[in-house]
């Protein structure tokens, strides 16, 4: 069975040196594809959800690219947020991103994007949480999100995605 890699460069002569060829087998994998996108960013996370991969890519916010070619994947959306789009986890129709503000050092603020994907080509920010601290990692199951901070887990309410709210921190 033959492994999909999905790369991308902004610049074409930074991807001719720093990746291979389209085809070229190394360590087992094959890159099938690659797409330029508009991003001032590379990736730092990304999902996929049938025929559209939703690329985290920092302050230069969200791509969305069309793989359903994965011998040509293409950028078909983008997403610029508040706090930019550090990774991101799939939920049904919503992605759920934890944030740091880059400004601050620890124990600065951070906290939760959520966006609607419903319309894959035009994804929207529908709600928010600010934490008290960096927002490092998130997990979502069963209408919770479980924020990981430097300073402890924070549990929030996500059934309304649009005003997540918190309902515990472990002690």
């Amino acid at each position: 069975m033959r492994n999909a890699v999905f790369t991308w460069s902004i610049l074409a002569l930074m991807a001719a040196i720093a990746q291979p060829a389209l085809g070229v087998t190394t360590g087992g994998l094959t890159l099938l594809g690659r797409a330029n996108v508009t991003s001032t960013n590379g990736p730092l996370g990304v999902c996929v959800d049938g025929n559209y991969a939703f690329a985290a890519c920092g302050s230069g916010g969200l791509v969305v690219l069309d793989v359903s070619n994965v011998n040509a994947p293409r950028q078909v959306g983008s997403l610029t947020a508040p706090h930019g789009i550090n990774d991101v986890v799939l939920i049904d129709h919503y992605l759920y991103s934890p944030w740091i503000e880059a400004s601050t050092s620890p124990g600065g603020s951070g906290g939760l994007q959520i966006i609607d994907i419903s319309t894959p080509t035009n994804p929207v920010l529908c709600g928010s949480y600010a934490g008290t601290d960096w927002g490092n990692d998130v997990a979502v199951a069963n209408g919770k999100a479980y924020l990981a901070e430097p300073t402890g887990l924070r549990i929030l309410d996500v059934s309304n995605p649009s005003s997540p709210t918190l309902c515990g921190v472990p002690r």
